[in-house]
Protein backbone atom coordinates (compact mmCIF):
# COMPACT_ATOMS: atom_id res chain seq x y z
CA UNK A 1 0.00 0.00 0.00
CA UNK A 2 2.87 2.27 0.72
CA UNK A 3 2.44 5.84 1.86
CA UNK A 4 -0.93 6.25 0.58
CA UNK A 5 -1.88 3.49 2.96
CA UNK A 6 0.00 5.16 5.47
CA UNK A 7 -1.68 8.55 5.32
CA UNK A 8 -5.74 8.62 6.08
CA UNK A 9 -7.20 11.74 5.97
CA UNK A 10 -10.37 12.65 8.32
CA UNK A 11 -12.77 15.35 8.15
CA UNK A 12 -12.09 16.48 11.97
CA UNK A 13 -9.44 18.91 13.17
CA UNK A 14 -6.70 21.27 11.36
CA UNK A 15 -3.21 19.40 11.99
CA UNK A 16 -0.08 20.55 13.39
CA UNK A 17 3.61 19.05 13.36
CA UNK A 18 5.27 19.22 16.84
CA UNK A 19 9.57 19.26 15.71
CA UNK A 20 10.10 17.10 18.52
CA UNK A 21 7.35 14.51 18.55
CA UNK A 22 6.51 11.76 16.95
CA UNK A 23 3.63 11.96 14.01
CA UNK A 24 1.13 14.73 14.71
CA UNK A 25 -0.94 16.77 17.10
CA UNK A 26 -4.54 18.10 15.93
CA UNK A 27 -6.27 21.86 16.40
CA UNK A 28 -8.87 23.00 13.92
CA UNK A 29 -10.09 21.53 10.66
CA UNK A 30 -9.11 18.60 8.92
CA UNK A 31 -6.47 15.60 10.47
CA UNK A 32 -3.99 13.97 8.89
CA UNK A 33 -3.56 10.22 10.92
CA UNK A 34 0.42 9.70 9.65
CA UNK A 35 2.39 6.91 10.91
CA UNK A 36 6.16 7.57 11.16
CA UNK A 37 7.13 5.75 8.97
CA UNK A 38 5.26 6.82 6.09
CA UNK A 39 5.78 10.80 7.14
CA UNK A 40 9.51 10.09 7.23
CA UNK A 41 9.17 8.61 3.22
CA UNK A 42 7.10 11.30 2.64
CA UNK A 43 9.51 13.72 3.55
CA UNK A 44 11.81 12.12 1.52
CA UNK A 45 10.70 12.47 -1.58
CA UNK A 46 9.41 15.59 -1.50
CA UNK A 47 13.24 16.49 -0.77
CA UNK A 48 13.81 14.21 -3.58
CA UNK A 49 11.22 16.38 -5.61
CA UNK A 50 13.21 19.22 -4.21
CA UNK A 51 16.51 17.94 -5.83
CA UNK A 52 15.21 16.65 -8.80
CA UNK A 53 13.19 19.70 -9.80
CA UNK A 54 16.01 22.50 -9.07
CA UNK A 55 18.93 20.77 -9.76
CA UNK A 56 20.61 20.93 -6.67
CA UNK A 57 23.99 19.61 -8.14
CA UNK A 58 25.50 19.15 -4.45
CA UNK A 59 22.68 18.57 -2.44
CA UNK A 60 21.64 14.55 -1.73
CA UNK A 61 17.88 14.86 -0.53
CA UNK A 62 18.56 11.99 2.41
CA UNK A 63 21.31 14.82 3.73
CA UNK A 64 18.64 17.10 3.68
CA UNK A 65 17.65 18.27 7.60
CA UNK A 66 13.38 18.14 7.30
CA UNK A 67 13.20 20.83 9.96
CA UNK A 68 16.05 23.64 8.33
CA UNK A 69 14.23 26.50 6.49
CA UNK A 70 14.13 26.43 2.64
CA UNK A 71 14.96 29.94 2.28
CA UNK A 72 17.63 31.73 3.58
CA UNK A 73 19.54 29.69 5.62
CA UNK A 74 19.13 25.87 5.07
CA UNK A 75 18.71 25.31 1.58
CA UNK A 76 18.92 29.36 -0.02
CA UNK A 77 15.74 28.95 -2.38
CA UNK A 78 14.85 31.73 -3.90
CA UNK A 79 11.25 32.56 -5.34
CA UNK A 80 12.13 31.58 -8.34
CA UNK A 81 12.73 28.40 -6.64
CA UNK A 82 9.45 28.42 -4.93
CA UNK A 83 7.34 28.63 -8.26
CA UNK A 84 9.08 25.68 -9.92
CA UNK A 85 8.87 24.03 -7.25
CA UNK A 86 5.22 24.80 -6.82
CA UNK A 87 4.49 23.81 -10.15
CA UNK A 88 6.46 20.44 -9.82
CA UNK A 89 4.12 20.03 -6.54
CA UNK A 90 1.08 20.82 -8.42
CA UNK A 91 2.07 18.32 -11.36
CA UNK A 92 3.40 15.05 -9.02
CA UNK A 93 0.20 15.53 -6.04
CA UNK A 94 -2.50 16.58 -8.30
CA UNK A 95 -3.07 19.99 -6.48
CA UNK A 96 -2.10 23.41 -7.09
CA UNK A 97 -0.76 25.46 -4.45
CA UNK A 98 -1.94 28.79 -4.70
CA UNK A 99 0.24 32.02 -4.78
CA UNK A 100 -2.22 33.80 -2.21
CA UNK A 101 -2.76 31.55 0.84
CA UNK A 102 -1.72 33.08 3.83
CA UNK A 103 -0.71 30.03 4.70
CA UNK A 104 2.78 29.99 2.19
CA UNK A 105 5.12 31.29 4.23
CA UNK A 106 4.56 28.40 6.54
CA UNK A 107 3.69 25.97 3.85
CA UNK A 108 7.02 26.47 2.26
CA UNK A 109 9.10 27.10 5.62
CA UNK A 110 10.71 23.56 5.37
CA UNK A 111 10.56 19.67 4.03
CA UNK A 112 8.46 19.09 7.25
CA UNK A 113 5.77 21.61 6.34
CA UNK A 114 5.79 21.23 2.62
CA UNK A 115 5.26 17.17 2.84
CA UNK A 116 2.32 17.75 6.10
CA UNK A 117 0.55 20.28 3.60
CA UNK A 118 1.11 17.77 0.63
CA UNK A 119 -0.07 14.77 2.81
CA UNK A 120 -3.06 16.68 3.67
CA UNK A 121 -3.87 17.73 -0.11
CA UNK A 122 -2.68 15.52 -2.81
CA UNK A 123 -5.20 13.75 -5.15
CA UNK A 124 -2.46 11.50 -6.34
Amino acid sequence: MGIIGDVLKFRLEKISLDPDAQGVQTHMSNTVIVNNVGFDELQLEVANLIVETLVLEDVIASDIDFKAPLFGDGLSLDSIDALELAFAIGETYGFKLRSDDENNQEIFSCVQSLAKHIGENRAI
